[in-house]
């Protein structure tokens, strides 16, 4: 896997910080959010560095691939393999 660390997000709004994208992939940071291309074989997650004792994880998810598996990611570790996903 390839980790490219503190992506920048400007246009996004979001309080989570120093992205890391990983996987084989990018990550776009677009005026509709942050949209993640990879593969048709790829895996990839961009990972904030971001961390809290108690949250509240709002997000809205749009799919553009109906053959993508699509996930919110919480609680992970550094490379996002212990992780709990929605």
């Amino acid at each position: 896997m390839t980790n490219q660390f503190n992506v920048s997000v400007t246009n996004t709004n979001t309080n989570l910080t120093k992205w890391n994208v990983i996987g084989g992939g990018k990550m776009i940071d677009s005026p509709d959010g942050l949209q993640l291309v990879s593969g048709s074989n790829e895996t990839m997650m961009a990972i904030s560095a971001t961390k809290s004792g108690d949250f509240i994880y709002e997000a809205d998810v749009m799919v553009k691939d109906i053959e993508a598996d699509t996930g919110l990611v919480f609680r992970s570790n550094q490379d996002g393999r212990s992780s709990y996903m929605l």
